[in-house]
């Protein structure tokens, strides 16, 4: 064997053993440790976890809770903490800076593609809220329900989370005409109401409801 073939093979050698090397290094990084996908957009944006510099994609934590944060000169930092207890396996996290001022909206008027990527990735949060709410609230996909003598409504407060009914009785008796008639109507369909919520799985009891009356002339 020649000496140029020797000094290949051994160099082949070392290169194997620092690839070994290094795939059993992050292997071992990886142990007791739980996988995370992050979403950062636009990619011009950077992020870190705890505080330290990291790479979109694919990341690993230790169990527990993080502090999640992408910055983006002119753009007001997007921060999320999360638990690896109580997030959805295989789920993405969604990071996108907010464009707060004149300049970085006029950042994404002048880098069209990075603003399709805050768009995309908008869509792909509330797809994912959307998804949560169906899951935790079923009942919801059934509102608003429009009847003949009432109507009921919600609205969500996604910060709390709180879920708040809105009744809308919808007398046909005018208050000022036939008050007694008219006021037994609405006691009537808010009632028939809360049967329906009942109905649809909700403990009215501890529900957040709010009444409201249709002018019978509307």
């Amino acid at each position: 064997m020649n000496r140029s073939r020797k000094i290949i093979l051994v160099v082949s050698g070392i290169v194997v053993v620092i690839l070994f090397g290094l795939a059993v290094f992050s292997q071992a990084q990886k142990i007791g440790k739980v996988q995370i996908e992050v979403v950062v957009a636009p990619t011009e944006a950077q992020l870190t976890i705890d505080g330290q510099a990291a790479q979109a994609g694919t990341n690993y934590v230790t169990p527990g809770k993080h502090t999640l944060k992408a910055t983006l000169a002119l753009f007001t930092d997007a921060v999320k903490n999360i638990d690896t207890a109580t997030l959805p396996s295989g789920q993405k996290i969604y990071l996108v800076p907010s464009a707060d001022s004149p300049q970085a909206v006029q950042w994404l008027i002048d880098h069209k593609e990075s603003g399709a990527q805050i768009q995309a990735a908008g869509d792909a949060q509330t797809a994912i809220k959307n998804e949560e709410i169906a899951q935790k609230y079923p009942y919801l996909l059934q509102l608003p329900t429009v009847a003949l003598d009432y109507r009921i409504d919600y609205s969500f407060d996604p910060n709390i989370p709180k879920i708040t009914f809105i009744i809308t009785a919808k007398p046909y008796k005018s208050a000022q005409s036939d008050p007694a008639d008219y006021n037994q109507q609405v006691k009537d369909f808010n009632s028939e109401a809360i049967t329906q919520l009942k109905r649809l799985g909700v403990d009215t009891d501890k529900a957040t409801i709010e009444y409201k009356v249709q002018d019978p002339q509307k």
